[in-house]
């Protein structure tokens, strides 16, 4: 198990004993009544830039129901999942226009067949560039203590990626609601 997804169960798990709850759901809940880090809401989803981003864009896009796994949506999620998705990523392009690079992270439970209902599945997205012609290098103490810098408000960040995002519509083939 990679140590920062170790760590990730862990705290969930300990937050789960300690509280009675998810993290990411209680962590969700928090973005939702702030506000001000929604970048993309959906009945499924809602993307945010966190109050811990450790990158000027991170965007993480958490479902709304407590679910561990992608094979545990329901095909209006998996379709909603597509949408939030859709539009970030064009919000991404549009916010420097260009293609904007990013490492795109799928958090879900672990395939060993433990239980993990204290979990919550989530997807992060984590881009270097910090405007259109600069990257966010990792300084020494980001590298070797973990301890991340970020000199921007994700609240200021949420708001110039969110002024970016479009409506997708696709054919409903066969939609139910």
């Amino acid at each position: 198990m990679p140590p920062r997804i170790q760590k990730e169960l862990d705290e969930s798990r300990t937050h789960q004993e300690r509280t009675g709850r998810c993290l990411l759901c209680d962590i969700l809940a928090e973005e939702k009544l702030d506000g001000r880090r929604i970048v993309i809401e959906n009945r499924a989803f809602a993307a945010y830039i966190p109050f811990f981003a450790r990158w000027p864009y991170e965007v993480h896009i958490t479902a709304k129901r407590h679910v561990q796994a992608l094979t545990d949506f329901e095909e209006r999620e998996q379709r909603e999942l597509a949408v939030v998705l859709k539009q970030l990523l064009t919000a991404y392009d549009k916010l420097f226009n260009l293609s904007f690079p990013y490492m795109m992270v799928i958090h879900q439970r672990p395939t060993d067949g433990e239980d993990y209902g204290y979990y919550h599945f989530h997807i992060e997205f984590y881009p270097p560039l910090r405007t259109a012609t600069k990257l966010k290098y990792l300084a020494g103490s980001e590298t070797g203590a973990g301890m991340f810098i970020n000199d921007t408000l994700a609240e200021e960040k949420a708001a110039e990626l969110r002024s970016h995002v479009t409506e997708i519509s696709w054919p409903t083939f066969g939609e139910k609601d």
